[in-house]
């Protein structure tokens, strides 16, 4: 076999052709075969000590007294005694009780348009078990039709208050950031956000998971001023109980720097399996090698 060949209109070495082959077959086999394996396994070792439904959302809607006293969100059932009405949505089943968890209410609160100066409200607001019981309606045939809950008795378990400002020079500030107010109507519309409404995180309260499992169904309530009703609405499409999981050691640090961790974690995985690969090749080789000496030695003492 020659020891040249023409690469290109050019004589190259049949050892660097050989060398330059290997070393780009290794190198493509790490970035599309080990990286991708790499990829999966650190997202899959992420997932075991973070669990997808560690942390979730509960849909809140919520409804004015007769008086307008006061706004009362729907019921949270943590015990799942109102699944069956699907009334709640969420994850409670998956708590951990070695955990702590943080309830926030985030309320997206829409401002209507008034012709005085806009007010500023300062409201209160109260975390209530509710003892329910629920009542059936049913047909002449016996089949039930109409299910309600009833709320029979109150207990305040958690407060707190929020300044709600329905100004809209500050709500324009809060929502846009670059856009000056007086000069909002100069530029396209996807560049700015003019609507009157603004999000609102009640101040957020730290319970252990194995309080959470027990917690009776549980209501949001917003006490109003007198009059206070007609400045605002809230959407309740928007407005959610967020449950989020209070991680500590090693986990905080995976879930606080996710992608610098990521990072990490597949260069580490990486370099195992590329390791691992390496080692194996060159054992395969040294062997190779090896009984390709043993058998020359052998076939020379014949001779």
């Amino acid at each position: 076999m020659a020891s040249w060949v023409r690469f290109i209109g050019l004589s190259v070495p049949l050892t660097i052709i050989k060398s330059w082959l290997y070393a780009l077959t290794t190198i493509s086999s790490s970035i599309f075969v080990l990286l991708p394996i790499a990829l999966i396994t650190y997202n899959n070792y992420y997932h075991a000590l973070i669990p997808r439904n560690s942390s979730f959302v509960v849909p809140l809607s919520f409804t004015s007294s007769p008086d307008g006293s006061y706004v009362t969100s729907s019921v949270i059932s943590p015990s799942g005694k109102l699944d069956a009405l699907e009334l709640v949505l969420g994850k409670w089943e998956d708590v951990d009780l070695e955990l702590s968890y943080v309830f926030e209410v985030c309320l997206y609160v829409v401002c209507k348009p008034k012709t005085e100066l806009y007010a500023i409200d300062k409201l209160s607001y109260a975390y209530v078990f509710t003892d329910t019981k629920t009542s059936t309606e049913s047909e002449s045939g016996g089949v039930p039709e109409k299910q309600e809950v009833m709320v029979i008795d109150d207990r305040v378990f958690h407060t707190g208050s929020f300044v709600l400002n329905c100004d809209p020079y500050s709500i324009y500030a809060a929502n846009n950031h670059i856009i000056p107010y007086n000069l909002r109507f100069y530029f396209a519309p996807y560049l700015t956000l003019i609507l009157q409404s603004t999000t609102m995180r009640l101040n957020h309260f730290e319970i252990r998971g194995d309080k959470v499992s027990g917690l009776s169904d549980f209501q949001v309530r917003l006490s109003l001023p007198e009059g206070s009703v007609e400045d605002f609405v809230i959407d309740d499409n928007e407005s959610f109980l967020k449950v989020d999981v209070v991680w500590t050691g090693f986990r905080y640090y995976l879930v606080k720097y996710y992608y610098s961790c990521y990072l990490v974690g597949t260069a580490f995985f990486f370099g195992v399996m590329a390791g691992f690969g390496i080692f194996v090749s060159y054992a395969m080789l040294f062997f190779n090698n090896r009984a390709s000496v043993n058998s020359l030695s052998g076939s020379k003492k014949r001779l």
